[in-house]
């Protein structure tokens, strides 16, 4: 278990030694418990520093199932922490598809940690799972990062972990950063996206979700279930019909502020009044993550855009008019996507 011998085991040619390996996904997982669980971060170095060291063992070399089973029983022989050795053990978790996961938040970080460094690695040097193959197993350790932060509810931002994982392996990869990140990034939308579906979630749900949301995944898998506990109620198919409208007037959103000035007809005015109200009234409901009240608020804007509608020629000829009333659409167009893309919801 000395750190000389796992600094002479080859991890991958092009990412380094196990034990480099070891320190990426230990800053990792220390980066994770600085967020999530910062009385822990001792124990998570720890666990972290010692979760490999069997691998170099005669038991493990010639019984490689036994990985992190002989490692939690030799900590428990040296007296390590109870929480250290069992997070050595549980950090290989998941092994298979919805296999058990780790029942402890230590040995999750260390989990995900570890099944990131490798996922970002290995696209970062070109080893992109294919149809027929994939080496490392990409897919379930992605799949078992995504299983662990939704379990443990976990207030960790992918798009950031990708990052920090990026900076980890600086000097190491033969793509581009900003490639691999965004190559990573759409990896997890796409293994989210079939968990999600094979969990039964409605698929019109799930892409008009992902169509803007991805991070935190605990929020983003919030939106989806409540958006499709929302779908049942009758409000939910009219409501629908009056954003779908107001997307497909919007060739392309007009991102400049309303003048309230240039609001002529009283049911302009009234929707600017009514856009105001809702976005503050949704402040306290997304903060708390309550997405069945965002929708309650938001519902409220059904009436008040059908009006406009009826009552307001949106494509004036006279531009300055138009082009005022298309950022009003395209504020109230904002608000919606808070939550999804409704055009993409199957009525």
């Amino acid at each position: 278990m000395c750190i000389r011998d796992r600094q002479e085991v080859v991890f991958h040619s092009k990412l380094g030694t196990s034990y480099e390996k070891l320190e990426r996904f230990k800053a990792l997982a220390e980066h994770m418990a600085d967020q999530v669980a910062p009385e822990q971060k001792p124990t998570v170095s720890r666990a972290a520093f010692l979760c490999k060291a069997d691998l170099v063992t005669g038991t493990v070399s010639e019984f490689p199932s036994l990985q992190g089973v002989m490692g939690r029983a030799y900590a428990r022989l040296a007296n390590e922490d109870a929480a250290v050795a069992e997070a050595i053990y549980e950090h290989y978790l998941p092994t298979h598809a919805g296999g058990a996961l780790p029942s402890h938040t230590v040995g999750a970080l260390v989990s995900i940690g570890d099944k990131l460094d490798t996922v970002v690695g290995c696209f970062g040097v070109g080893q992109i799972p294919t149809g027929t193959a994939d080496p490392f197993a990409l897919r379930r350790q992605a799949l078992g990062i995504i299983r662990i932060i939704l379990e443990k509810d976990l207030a960790l931002s992918l798009s950031d972990l990708i990052k920090q994982a990026l900076d980890g392996l600086d000097g190491k990869l033969t793509e581009p950063n900003e490639q691999t990140y965004q190559a990573v990034l759409d990896f997890f939308k796409v293994r989210l996206q079939h968990f999600l579906i094979g969990q039964e979630h409605p698929q019109d749900v799930v892409d008009a979700v992902l169509a803007y949301h991805l991070d935190p995944l605990v929020e983003t898998v919030g939106k989806i279930n409540s958006l499709a506990t929302f779908k049942e109620r009758e409000v939910f198919e009219p409501l629908v019909g009056t954003v779908k409208r107001v997307v497909n007037i919007l060739k392309e959103p007009v991102d400049l502020p309303v003048d309230s000035g240039r609001l002529l007809s009283q049911a302009e005015k009234d929707l600017y009044k009514a856009l105001t109200v809702c976005e503050q009234e949704i402040q306290n409901p997304l903060e708390k993550r309550d997405y069945i009240g965002v929708l309650e608020q938001l519902s409220g804007l059904k009436a008040p855009i059908d009006h406009f509608f009826d009552e307001v020629l949106v494509l004036d000829e006279d531009m300055s008019l138009r082009q005022n009333r298309l950022a009003l659409l395209t504020h109230i167009a904002g608000l919606f996507q808070q939550l999804a893309d409704f055009s993409r919801i199957v009525l």
